[in-house]
């Protein structure tokens, strides 16, 4: 996930996107990856991190299930 998001910030800024939250380009674009991994393994072990990303990942799931689908 952390891999990813760097690579789609990183896209982001060479197609001239300069409007990244500070917090964001700060942890993808500054920060270790490492820095960056150990953030989120926290943040999503909490209850409050689950509840939060929960809805997030069920989307992303059937998302997935379709793109597959579709491409075999």
């Amino acid at each position: 996930m952390v891999q990813a998001t760097r690579e789609a910030f990183g896209a982001l800024r060479a197609m001239g996107v300069r409007e990244l939250p500070f917090n964001l380009r700060l942890l993808y674009g500054v920060m270790p990856p490492a820095f960056a991994v150990r953030y989120w393994r926290r943040a999503l072990a909490t209850p409050l991190g689950a509840f939060g990303l929960a809805a997030h990942a069920q989307a992303a799931r059937s998302e997935m299930t379709i793109l597959a689908e579709q491409i075999t």
